[in-house]
């Protein structure tokens, strides 16, 4: 029987859960895959632009002298500054389609730029202007760098936007800046993408920030809103790059998956329904299950027929079984007269079992001691109500302040997990030994990280005190670790959470100082953290190296870089936008060549970066990308045309620009076919052969523009074109403006420019 039924059920069962976790393990993929999607394009096409853009237009540039002159000076009676800067905005603006504004406010003269409109704030009606509120808003706000979600744009029609501030210098609080530049991103930009894609009818993709508020979302309606208290919310806000998880969200059942933006604190998230897969496996396990039921009572029925001689010892089995119920019947009144015998024995039991109990508690007290220190780090448990569990946990506070700490143990990977958890077990051991006025207490959170707090009485001894715990973790291990520490709090309230925070802070900066041992979180928060001037500079030198394919160059800038940023003086963020920009750097130059860096390095530069450890093995790394990227090309470029071949293609296009240009005349005066030329030409100069040629007239057309006075038609026919409004439409394509508007605009009459503007 035994067989018969394991032979039913078992195959059928083994089935279903080999498909039910089949189709969620190709839902969580799918899941995954959506949001670096997603990450992917609004990093690379918004957020990387944006963030790059203070950097770019208002640095101590020659080109960017029209912005950075009002940092020093006063342009309030300068009309012709001020006009030069509000075109200046107007021109950035309309560089970038997902751009609705930028508003820039120069401390220096109390002007304030607002979508290029101009503003005096001495003539600003407190309470009453929309420039009142931008002040308050922005300019007194406390943050160095922040986003803002769902913000009311009030210059002519009223829009949503989600702006981005930036203090110039970077890192200098509102009052010490010289500038606020605000960005503000259109909205429906970025919804209109999530709508775009070929989502499920059951999906939802969207994008939070670290609040847990919706910067993006499907329907439009819940921009804004916020999931921080929500189950999903509570997920995706973890302090992972990344995640996946199933649970219920709106009393529905999904998977999720999230992924951190490289740039800024954003969250891209995708989320699933998979209850209705769900009910229908459950549909499939009921019809298996009748199944199984059917088969199981026709295998039975039948083993009992061909076997019915088998079971006559289960007739002496029931006729024990009926003696056996006679005679308890019979002993009723003896059960009766032994009741208090049996409550004796059930309190004589209980008492048992909290002796038992009390046994227990013991044994796992350092279990409780480990739960207790976890919950106070994590602010689960507040210190003033952590007298409730003194006792239980072993712990006693008598210091006046604590601070938090987090060690980093970087032991060797080849040791195996179990060695590496007692290297963590020796450091916590040797930390807990008693001290004289000093508490120590400190868990192993896993086998790479150690966490604890420290009590203590006089201030003035935090030095000397963490000087005793290093010494204590090197006579501890011999190995390399990093000592971060938070900031010193009185012991009141959420003293160490505050603290634990401070202390991550800290071993965010391990990257990029991978030498150093001790990071204080004070010493962190009083050096000066300078703008990114100087490594920006590097890194457009660096992109020139890596579009030019010259490994020497490339080697000595990206060695600048990195000694540069591991100097301290830059903020962790910064670092982190440097060292991603040069990982775009390499993608576009892939793009550029038309090759992918999965044929090319077998893996996606972006996630291959997450697993680096810190900044000396970026280089390494990123050196290593740059060889293999270099000898991609050299194959490459062996079957194409040479240098010679290239300059004169280029110079026979530029002498004849204005007769009638084609791929076969051209490789005819070259004397190659044109086939040849047709498949070597984009290898060869970056772009096809249509497309250099219209941009090479889209130059010479804005050079006439600028030195003739030949008028629009004339010039367009001049260079072949013979729909004078499809000339228009590619120049405008080019230059943003019309060919009017540009050769106003190059000869210095941009009045006129707005006054035709305004009719």
């Amino acid at each position: 029987m035994a067989m018969i039924i394991m032979a039913t059920i078992i195959p059928q069962a083994v089935f279903f859960n080999f498909f039910t976790k089949t189709y969620d393990d190709n839902a969580k993929a799918y899941n995954t895959k959506n949001a670096l999607e997603i990450r992917n394009y609004v990093d690379e096409t918004v957020v990387e632009k944006v963030v790059n853009l203070p950097n770019v237009y208002f640095s101590q540039l020659q080109s960017n002298d029209d912005l950075v002159f009002p940092m020093e000076n006063d342009i309030r009676n300068t009309p012709s500054r001020i006009l030069t800067i509000s075109q200046k905005i107007f021109n950035i603006t309309s560089s970038m389609d997902f751009l609705d504004s930028i508003d820039v406010y120069y401390r220096a003269g109390e002007v304030l730029f607002i979508n290029s409109n101009v503003h005096f704030i001495q003539d600003v009606e407190t309470g009453n202007d929309y420039a009142f509120e931008w002040i308050s808003k922005y300019r007194d706000a406390a943050s160095e760098r922040s986003w803002f979600v769902n913000e009311t744009v009030k210059t002519g029609a009223e829009r949503n936007v989600t702006a981005y501030k930036r203090n110039i210098p970077y890192n200098v609080s509102n009052q010490e800046s010289k500038a606020i530049v605000v960005i503000n991103i259109k909205q429906d930009f970025l919804n209109k993408f999530i709508k775009n894609m070929n989502l499920q009818q059951e999906e939802v993709m969207l994008i939070v920030n670290k609040e847990g508020e919706i910067v993006a979302h499907q329907d439009s309606s819940k921009i804004g809103a916020s999931i921080a208290d929500t189950a999903l919310g509570r997920f995706v806000l973890q302090s992972e790059m990344s995640g996946n998880k199933d649970l219920k969200s709106e009393g529905e059942l999904v998977t999720v998956s999230y992924v951190k933006s490289g740039y800024n604190d954003w969250k891209y998230v995708s989320v699933l329904s998979i209850e209705s897969i769900h009910n229908k496996n459950r549909q499939m396990m009921l019809y298996i299950l009748t199944l199984c039921i059917i088969l199981l009572v026709v295998n039975l029925t039948m083993s009992f027929v061909f076997t019915k001689g088998a079971y006559q010892p289960f007739g002496v089995v029931l006729d024990r079984i009926r003696k056996l119920s006679a005679v308890f019947r019979g002993e009723e009144n003896t059960l009766a007269q032994n009741e208090y015998q049996m409550l004796e024995g059930t309190i004589h039991n209980l008492a048992g079992n909290i002796h038992s109990l009390s046994e227990k508690l013991e044994a796992n007290k350092p279990i409780i001691h480990h739960d207790a220190i976890s919950r106070l780090i994590l602010g689960k448990t507040n210190l003033d109500e952590v007298k409730d569990i003194e006792r239980l946990a072993g712990l006693s506070f008598t210091g006046s302040y604590i601070f938090t700490f987090i060690i980093q143990i970087y032991s060797d990977t080849g040791l195996g997990y179990e060695n590496r958890m007692l290297v963590n077990y020796s450091i916590v051991q040797e930390l807990g030994m008693k001290r004289e006025g000093l508490q120590v207490e400190s868990i192993s959170e896993d086998d790479r990280t150690i966490v604890g707090f420290v009590n203590f009485e006089l201030l003035e001894d935090k030095k000397n005190i963490c000087g005793q715990l290093q010494a204590a973790i090197e006579s501890a291990v011999n190995t390399k670790f990093a000592f971060c520490i938070g900031g010193t709090y009185p012991r009141t309230g959420d003293a160490i959470f505050k603290s634990y925070k401070e202390a991550q802070e800290c071993c965010k900066y391990m990257y990029f100082m991978p030498h150093k041992r001790i990071f204080a979180y004070e010493d962190l928060c009083v050096s000066p953290k300078h703008d990114l001037e100087n490594p920006v500079k590097l890194l457009n030198r660096l992109e020139d190296a890596i579009r030019s394919g010259k490994d020497t160059d490339f080697s000595t800038l990206l060695d600048s870089i990195v000694e540069d940023l591991m100097t301290g003086f830059y903020h962790m963020d910064d670092g982190m936008y440097i060292l991603n920009s040069i990982v775009s750097g390499i993608k576009k130059t892939l793009i550029g060549l038309d090759m992918n860096e999965w044929d090319t390095f077998g893996f996606d530069l972006r996630e291959q970066m997450q697993e680096i450890g810190n900044i000396a093995d970026f280089r390494m790394w990123m050196n290593d990308v740059f060889q293999v990227l270099c000898l991609k090309r050299q194959n490459t470029k062996k079957s194409m045309i040479n240098n010679e071949l290239e300059q004169k293609i280029i110079t026979y296009i530029d002498e004849n620009i204005y007769n009638n240009l084609s791929l076969e005349n051209v490789s005819k005066a070259l004397n190659i076919s044109a086939s040849y030329l047709s498949r070597n030409f984009r290898a060869l100069i970056g772009m096809g052969f249509s497309e250099y040629l219209s941009e090479k007239k889209m130059q010479c057309a804005a050079k006439l523009l600028y030195e003739s006075d030949r008028t629009v038609k004339e010039i367009a026919s001049q260079l072949g074109y013979n729909s004078i409004q499809h000339f228009i439409k590619l120049f405008k394509e080019r230059y943003v403006l019309t060919p009017k508007e540009y050769q106003k605009k190059m000869r210095g009459d941009i009045r006129d420019m707005k006054g035709d503007d305004a009719e």
